[in-house]
């Protein structure tokens, strides 16, 4: 497994594949999120091997930048990065609109990953 995650009140972006969740499953992510006022397109595609399961997200609805009680992160920099957008899973062919929170922290000896949805409706 590679991962990298470099953070910084700019932007945030990361990518790893074939990761081992906790869980057993087996998943790999991408992710670019800007802060501030960006001329980037935030992205997050995530995957997961095991579940045979995609997620790509649409729109960026939140985006935090901090640090945690044991950062170590240089002035300017941040070990984690909070967003949440809108966007599609996919799964045998049906498709689902979900919304989701996102929050990979980086840690040198083991990285933290929490990734959650929930189906939402959207007026048409």
């Amino acid at each position: 497994m590679r991962e990298f995650i470099k953070s910084t009140l700019r932007f945030s972006w990361a990518s790893a594949n074939a990761v081992l969740a906790s869980t057993g499953d087996r998943f790999s992510y991408s992710y670019f999120i800007p802060g501030g006022a960006a001329h980037h397109k935030a992205s997050f595609e995530y995957e997961n091997h095991s579940q045979q399961r995609k997620f790509h997200m649409h729109c960026l609805a939140w985006v935090g930048f901090s640090n945690s009680g044991t950062s170590r992160a240089k002035t300017g920099e941040y070990d984690t990065v909070t967003f949440t957008g809108y966007g599609i899973w996919s799964k045998g062919g049906v498709d689902s609109l979900q919304q989701t929170a996102v929050q990979p922290r980086s840690r040198r000896k083991s990285p933290t990953w929490v990734f959650k949805s929930a189906e939402v409706s959207c007026p048409t």
